[in-house]
């Protein structure tokens, strides 16, 4: 009698890690670029005049700082 083990997922080909592109130019195409820095300065120019009335021994510095690293954190590939 022999004995086989199951797996819960059986793979039919091994998973291939790829790596992150380099640019942003590998990823999208020249429309999609141009919407993309569309919607990042029309982000800023709504914001600016809001983060301008912000005190500067707010705590809400902190949470731009915090925010601004999580977001950053996400570009790195796990």
């Amino acid at each position: 009698m022999s004995q086989a083990t199951a797996d819960a997922i059986a793979f039919e080909r091994p998973v291939e890690h790829g790596h992150a592109p380099s640019s942003l130019s590998a990823t999208l195409s020249r429309r999609a670029q141009a919407f993309f820095v569309a919607v990042c300065i029309a982000a800023v120019c709504v914001t600016a005049p809001f983060l301008a009335t912000l005190p500067a021994n707010s705590d809400w510095l902190t949470f731009g700082a915090l925010a601004t690293a999580a977001a950053l954190a996400q570009l790195f590939v796990v």
